[in-house]
């Protein structure tokens, strides 16, 4: 798993967090790299709570403290597979590389 950034064609800064070709998550846009790099950091050091992530029917948002949504989730097969997905995401995000595209 790791970070993929960019720079989109609307100058906006963008980041996706991926198993290799399978977005995961997708960020919302920023208006500079340091934003979207300290938002980056924030996601690595704060988001390894399982309660945070609400489970629907195939796919998760992920919480912040305050418990306002900050991500929606791609899709995936069913709920045990979203089970799997948000395991593996706390066990690896706080060690994902960030790749710049």
């Amino acid at each position: 798993m790791f970070f993929e950034t960019f720079v989109w064609e609307d100058q906006k800064y963008y980041f996706n967090y991926r198993f290799w070709d399978w977005v995961i998550l997708k960020s919302e846009w920023y208006n500079s790299k340091q934003a979207r790099d300290n938002w980056i950091e924030s996601v690595k050091e704060n988001w390894v709570i399982y309660e945070r992530y609400e489970i629907l029917w195939k796919y998760f948002n992920l919480k912040a403290r305050n418990w306002e949504i900050i991500w929606n989730s791609a899709n995936f097969t069913n709920k045990d597979e979203c089970e799997v997905i948000i395991k593996n995401m706390i066990e690896s995000i706080a060690s994902s590389p960030v790749i710049e595209r």
